[in-house]
Order: structure tokens, then sequence, then C-alpha cells
């Protein structure tokens, strides 16, 4: 009976051993579903003895742009780089007046746009109390309690040739 144990043991754990080594094998048991079929490559064509034509170059239009000159504004007729602000303030009948003192007579004509937007001042030298060299500028107050800038304009061009920071006090 032993004998039969022995057999029966053996039997067991050469057929346990079979069933895990077969697992590991890499073989594929399965068929193939489809077989490789070749197909003829493409060949280039065979050279010819003709030449084959070269590309040529073609003109393409180019914007280039047409400089045309611009008029350039001609310097105002007073020379306001030596200019300071003489004076500024609040005028009776909600107006505001700034004036513009230069070193010499003031001969041209000028506007001052005061304020953003801008509200346009009319100004004239004060050649009435013998100071030609005084540009006033005087208009309706823009607002007050704060700064406002201004602009002296030459009246034909437009060209800003002054310009500038006042405080607006409350009337």
């Amino acid at each position: 009976m032993i004998q039969k144990f022995k057999i029966f043991i053996l039997f067991v754990l050469l057929s346990s051993s079979l069933f895990t080594t077969a697992g590991c094998s890499n073989l594929s048991f399965s068929k193939p579903t489809e077989t490789a079929t070749l197909r003829p490559t493409i060949r280039p064509p065979k050279p010819t003895r003709t030449p084959t034509p070269l590309p040529t170059k073609t003109e393409l239009p180019t914007n280039t742009p047409t400089i045309t000159p611009t008029p350039t504004l001609l310097p105002p007729v007073d020379d306001f780089s030596k200019a300071r602000l003489y004076s500024f303030g609040p005028r009776p009948g909600w107006d505001f007046g700034i004036t513009i003192q230069l070193p010499d007579e003031i001969k041209g004509e000028y506007d001052a746009l005061v304020d953003d937007p801008p509200k346009k001042f009319t100004c004239r030298p004060l050649v009435e109390y013998n100071h030609p060299e005084r540009l006033y500028c005087v208009g309706r107050i823009p607002a007050v309690d704060e700064n406002i800038l201004f602009k002296v304009v030459e009246r034909s061009t437009g060209q800003v040739v002054f310009k500038g920071y006042v405080y607006s006090p409350l009337p």
C-alpha cells in the first residue's frame, strides 16, 4: 500500500510540475489567422534623355511705398521757448484767466484749450496796459478745486506752442 501511495505522490508531483511549467512557455498554440502576401513595389520611372525644363524667375509686383513730402508747419511768429506762466485765477462771473509772459512783444494770434474735454479760451496781448509781451487768455471756468491742463495753440495752424497745468480753486 505504501508502494501505491508513493506512486500516487510521484504522479501528483509530476503532473503539477507539468501544468505549472506549461503556463510559462512563450509558444503560441493558436493557428495564424492571416498569411503574408507579397505586393509589388512601385519602381521609379526610367530616366529619359529629354532635359526637364528649369524653373524661370518671375518678377512679382512689389508694393513699394511712394514717399511724398508732407507739408511742414512753419514755426510760430513768437518764440515761446522762454515763455513762462505769469498768473492765473478765477475772474468775476465764473470766468478764469491765464496770463503767459514772453520775452518780446506778441505778434501772432493764439487761443487756449483748457481741461479735458478741451474748452476754448480766447487769448490776446495786453497792449492797453502797456504790456504787449503778456498773452492774456480768458474763458468760462472749466472745473473747480482741481489741476487743469491748458494748451496755448496758434490760431491759424492749431500748433501747440505752450502747455502746462494750473490749479482752479473754489470761487
